[in-house]
């Protein structure tokens, strides 16, 4: 949160190259303003992410998510699935969302052999 403030040349040189590199990834769609963690694991099949947010070190983001604006994902927190934030969301310090779960078709089979569901989840605009 205190990148854009605190920041020198170097440091912002730095973050622009990291982002372009993830941005050059198909998919992927990165607004400008943007302050994404490198010590974070960006694992998406597509991935946009809108003006002004930030991801912090030690997140995990997998799937095909969409972040809006102003939006800040704390320490520690894991995106994964099928996934939509919209603007001014907080996901805080070690939340989850996972946006898909093991099914139960069959009592016989262990649950790691029973099909995925995967609904999504959809984050409303103003969300802690």
């Amino acid at each position: 949160w205190r990148f854009a403030a605190e920041a020198d040349a170097a440091q912002r040189a730095d973050q622009a190259e990291f982002q372009a590199a993830l941005a050059a990834r198909p998919g992927h769609r990165l607004d400008p303003g943007l302050f994404l963690s490198p010590r974070a694991a960006y694992d998406c099949q597509a991935l946009a992410i809108g003006e002004g947010s930030w991801v912090a070190a030690g997140v995990l983001l997998h799937g095909a998510l969409q972040i809006g604006r102003r939006c800040s994902l704390n320490p520690g927190c894991t995106v994964r699935g099928r996934v939509r934030l919209g603007d001014d969301v907080r996901i805080a310090y070690q939340a989850h969302l996972i946006g898909f779960g093991h099914g139960i078709d069959d009592s016989t089979r262990p649950i790691a052999e029973q099909p995925l569901d995967s609904r999504g989840i959809e984050v409303g605009d103003d969300v802690w």
